[in-house]
């Protein structure tokens, strides 16, 4: 969005909002504007010892 000739960027994270996929909320150039994405892990498990076996792999 350009507003009397100067760019916008509403979150302050260097990504002017017409170039920022999420304008509201900080993030990096490399991402469009948005934060980088958390890795995360999705898991089901059975029983405590499974459970245990999980938890171990993430530390």
């Amino acid at each position: 969005m350009l507003k009397y000739g100067l760019t916008v960027d509403t979150d302050g994270d260097g990504v002017d909002d017409m170039n920022d996929a999420c304008p509201t909320v900080p993030g990096i150039d490399s991402y469009s504007g948005c934060p980088r994405p958390l890795n995360t892990v999705a898991a089901e498990v059975s029983g405590e010892e499974a459970k245990e076996d999980v938890l171990t792999m993430m530390e």
